[in-house]
């Protein structure tokens, strides 16, 4: 079949655009897809029907067809078959499982409803899978009542038995994007029996905390920046916090007749100490186990839950200073509906002010009115963080398509290559007898090779190339390893050494196995199947690398990092101290263990000064790029009390000025990060003068300093000097440093 018009032009713009414009590629890719297929809605189409599950179950579903509702982590999707069964009057038995007695309950259940013909609600079901086996054996036996009806509510889960799936009616819930949607569905899904209850003041209470929990859960969608992991944040925690919310404020309204309520409650009377403190550290914060995340959440709930909430054109989201229009949100005009409707702006020069209203119809109709897309400038985050998002959503795409194309390359052996190329243990069948010999010659084994191990080869000659030979280790003077910098630069040599001589020995076995000179075992089935996809094997992984970082890209960084671990400790044996180390900073991400590092700088202080170590605090001089290009030597160097390191970048900020400088918020188009020069890491020993002085410039934030991107492992914190009108703005924005 011939290829559609203009597939072809379509194919070359997606390749421009992966080079110009990585933050496009997803779109593109998706245009693309659209092209091929000559269906604009491809994509689209299944998304904008409705659905409607009572017809479905009435209809489209047998009695002997479960119905799977699955969902994202931390998106229930049981409450509408609880609705539904309640509109119906329905009798519906729900059993949560997870325990012992569940599986108990369940069965019992569904015995019961199969014969009376009722319906039967398990949730959770994705935390048994062993147990939804045998339910699958038991529904193939089952004669049940016409009426019965089997939901499953379960998360997205590689262990749910597939063929239980198949036999199912499945349907993927997903939380509505966008925080219009999820305003709409909150405000709208609470009673009015509920929000006209005494005093008035409880709509905009309502509102506040729908607010914030669409914020809450739209950064989500912007981890690591958001949130530093995926947090379930969920319809519960709403719920939660809306009973604390009446319970509170009950409380606060009790007129003097018993059992009555105030019509109406100043704001100042509200506890809000109590609102703030429970949403933080229970509702909320409860999921949270990061410390700077609990910081952004406290941010955003002392921002909004106050008695200034209350005062006319009080700001939900202030405006961004000093950007370009290239944040603002490209709106598409409303059709008419009688009449014209105005939209809220989505500019990031505006304030978002609060609606003034009092009752709840009034603020859906402002709700109504916020555009369908909002800026990343709502939810405390860069006017530019959709693109920082984008460009990394474009990488993992790019690294799944290469997995793609090792297996469809796998696929492609068995018709060139004479053998089975996916069954790894098969492959190589013919290379020799029984009693283990070549069975052949070198060229003709590897022509009897698939194509797909003939390109591993290739790969792993060229990966042998890229590493250096594996070293002896020098003899260590006894007295030197009573330095703590000496100790911890040999620690990293010696394992660099020894992950080198295991990285070498197993390439040097998948060279010879896909020569056709040595037959395979085990392990070296086990590296074929990994390195054939581009996967780093597990015994390899002795430190951390960003999750999207391919094979070929860690082949490279493994031998930086040995070149500077033994350099490292030659210096560090030359002349014990951090001194020794010369004018070169250490590549903080570099260190096979960074924690030690930093711990072994901090006992080097304690020790030269006999401080305790409980005494010392630790410092980071920040210096820009710019300042080591044009200073001689290039930047900070290693000296008495403070270690040069390099490698640092600045996520959502910029550094102004050099040592004794502050940090100022990234405008938009500055590309989200900065990367850093030459750093300081020092100890001081507790309120020193340079501590003083440093302190005395302005507010100061603690910022958090990760190990990569990801921020998945936190290496410490440190406190940065930043305006005082930004100091809101930092912590929301989710600042960090990270190691390259």
């Amino acid at each position: 079949m011939e290829a559609p018009e203009g597939t072809l032009y379509a194919f070359r713009a997606l390749l421009l655009i992966r080079c110009l414009r990585s933050d496009r590629l997803v779109s593109s890719v998706e245009g693309f897809v659209r092209r091929v297929f000559q269906q604009e809605n491809f994509l689209t189409q299944a998304s904008t029907t409705e659905l409607q599950l009572g017809e479905l179950v009435d209809k489209e579903v047998a009695s002997a067809t479960p119905v799977a509702l699955c969902s994202v982590p931390g998106h229930d999707a049981s409450n509408r078959v609880e609705q539904l069964a309640a509109e119906r009057t329905a009798r519906c038995v729900a059993v949560a499982l997870g325990s012992a007695e569940g599986f108990t309950l369940a069965d019992a259940a569904i015995t019961s409803a199969a014969k009376t013909g009722t319906w039967v609600l398990l949730k959770n079901v994705h935390l048994a899978p062993q147990w939804l086996g045998q339910l699958e054996k038991r529904l193939h036996a089952l004669r049940p009542h016409a009426s019965f009806r089997l939901f499953l509510t379960m998360e997205t889960h590689p262990k749910v038995p597939v063929n239980l799936l198949r036999r199912a009616r499945v349907l993927m819930f997903e939380p509505a994007p966008g925080v219009r949607a999820h305003l709409q569905q909150l405000l709208r899904g609470i009673p009015t029996a509920r929000v006209a209850k005494a005093p008035a003041e409880r709509a905009r209470l309502y509102f506040l905390l729908a607010w914030l929990h669409a914020v809450v859960v739209e950064r989500l969608r912007y981890v690591p920046l958001g949130w530093s992991k995926g947090y379930e944040f969920g319809e519960a925690d709403h719920e939660s916090a809306l009973a604390t919310i009446d319970r509170w404020l009950d409380s606060s309204a009790i007129g003097e007749e018993e059992g009555a309520a105030k019509t109406h409650i100043s704001p100042e009377k509200i506890p809000w100490a109590a609102i703030r403190t429970l949403l933080t550290e229970s509702v909320y914060g409860g999921r949270i186990d990061n410390e700077y995340d609990q910081r952004v959440l406290e941010s955003f709930v002392g921002t909004l839950f106050t008695p200034k909430s209350y005062d006319y054109n009080f700001a939900l989201v202030k405006r961004e200073e000093g950007s370009s229009g290239s944040g603002e949100v490209d709106e598409s005009p409303e059709e008419e509906e009688g009449a014209s409707k105005r939209k809220i702006s989505a500019s990031i020069h505006k304030d978002l002010c609060i609606p003034d209203a009092t009752r709840m119809e009034q603020f859906l109709t402002w709700v109504d009115a916020l555009p369908d897309r909002e800026p990343p400038t709502w939810l405390g985050l860069p006017a530019d963080a959709e693109r920082v998002i984008l460009t990394a959503r474009g990488q993992t795409l790019l690294s799944r398509a290469r997995k793609m194309q090792s297996v469809a390359s796998d696929e492609s052996g068995e018709a060139d290559g004479g053998g089975d190329a996916v069954e790894l243990s098969g492959g190589l069948g013919g290379m020799g007898g029984a009693d283990g010999g070549e069975g052949g010659s070198t060229a003709a084994n590897q022509q009897q090779q698939p194509a797909w191990m003939r390109t591993l080869g290739t790969h792993v000659a060229q990966w042998l190339d890229l590493l250096p030979n594996v070293s002896t280790p020098p003899q260590v003077p006894s007295d030197l390893l009573k330095d703590p910098l000496v100790r911890v630069f040999v620690r990293e040599a010696q394992l660099g050494r020894s992950l080198l001589a295991r990285v070498v020995g197993d390439l040097q076995e998948v060279a010879e196995v896909c020569a056709g000179t040595a037959p395979q075992t085990n392990h070296r089935r086990m590296l074929l199947s990994s390195l054939s996809r581009g996967l780093i094997p597990d015994h390899w992984r002795k430190f951390k690398v960003p999750r999207n970082r391919s094979l070929a890209q860690w082949i490279v960084n493994l031998g930086t990092r040995l070149k500077q671990a033994t350099d490292a400790e030659a210096k560090s044996l030359a002349g014990a101290g951090g001194a020794s180390l010369g004018e070169g900073a250490v590549w903080l991400g570099g260190l096979f263990n960074p924690g030690a590092f930093i711990t072994a700088t901090r006992q080097a202080v304690a020790q030269r000064h006999a401080w305790s170590l409980e005494e010392l605090t630790l410092r980071l001089d920040l210096s820009s790029g710019e300042e080591d290009e044009g200073a001689e030597g290039g930047g900070m160097k290693h000296e008495e009390d403070r270690f040069a390191v390099s490698g640092l970048r600045l996520e959502g900020a910029r550094w102004e000025g050099g040592k004794d400088g502050r940090l100022a918020l990234c405008a938009p188009g500055d590309g989200g990060f900065t990367r850093l020069g030459q750093c300081g890491i020092r100890w001081v020993k507790g309120d020193s003068e340079a501590d003083a002085s440093s302190e005395s410039k302005g507010a100061v934030t603690l910022l958090p300093v990760y190990l990569n991107g990801d921020r998945e492992d936190l290496l410490f914190g440190v406190d940065i000097s930043i305006r005082d009108e930004d100091k809101a703005a930092v912590l929301q924005r989710g600042l960090a440093i990270t190691t390259d």
